[in-house]
């Protein structure tokens, strides 16, 4: 038929997931997930203007590869010809003293390069988010990125590289967990076995009652919204909250 002989003409693209290496995936790996994140309502509510993404975008994203590699759980998809497509990174329930010497090390030009509101918004943020984890996930491996290069999205890469994290946590028999901070991508979570435990809205000013970017420009609504989700071991269960 015509179909089997296309299938033939192309052949089944082989893609291979491997640790992250830093000397030699650095670069790319930032690049893939400034790219991925470029849309993403979340980040990009902290950084509304363009060349300010394109600026500090590098800079949030690039840092958690490195911080990441601490505990030897970054994970990368390569094609047949050895090239990035995706990167996932994932953290214990546990912190290190080398993630925190990492961390400290990179404040100095963060804070710089964020200015002082931005900083402390980007840092309130991180610290609601720790707070949930432990809450909702105290054992859980988490992952805090997974990005695809936009010509591979929707060839199965992003599933491969997840389940390679799912793998290790099953083998230990550890929940997952994560923050999901594009609405679109539940579904995608969903079908590997994440359920959503609490909806967040990470730009709501308790204190005032408004909700602000990374600008200070007050937002219409509640802003964007990030979906915690856990996915349970085989003998857990994990409930719907709001």
């Amino acid at each position: 038929s015509i179909l089997r002989h296309v299938l033939l003409y192309f052949p089944k693209m082989s893609i291979t997931a491997r640790k992250y290496d830093p000397a030699s995936d650095e670069p790319r790996v930032t690049e893939l997930l400034v790219s991925a994140f470029t849309d993403d309502p979340t980040f990009r509510c902290l950084c509304p203007g363009d060349s300010d993404w394109k600026r500090i975008g590098p800079l949030l994203l690039g840092m958690s590869p490195a911080l990441h590699y601490s505990y030897g759980m970054v994970d990368v998809c390569c094609s047949e010809d050895g090239s990035l497509k995706a990167a996932a990174q994932w953290e214990p329930s546990y912190t290190s003293a080398s993630f925190y010497a990492r961390l400290i090390a990179g404040f100095p030009k963060l804070a710089w390069s964020l200015g002082t509101y931005r900083f402390f918004r980007v840092l309130r943020l991180f610290l609601a988010l720790e707070s949930r984890r432990h809450k909702h996930a105290p054992t859980a491996h988490h992952l805090q990125t997974l990005g695809t290069d936009a010509s591979f999205q929707g060839k199965g890469i992003g599933s491969k590289l997840i389940q390679r994290g799912i793998d290790r946590a099953e083998a230990l028999n550890l929940p997952c967990y994560l923050e999901s901070s594009n609405p679109r991508n539940v579904p995608f979570y969903e079908r590997h076995g994440f359920k959503t435990v609490e909806l967040f809205y990470p730009f709501a000013d308790a204190s005032t009652g408004t909700h602000k970017d990374g600008d200070g420009n007050k937002l219409e609504g509640n802003g964007p919204l990030m979906t915690l989700m856990l996915r349970p071991t085989a003998t857990g269960d994990a409930k719907v909250k709001s």
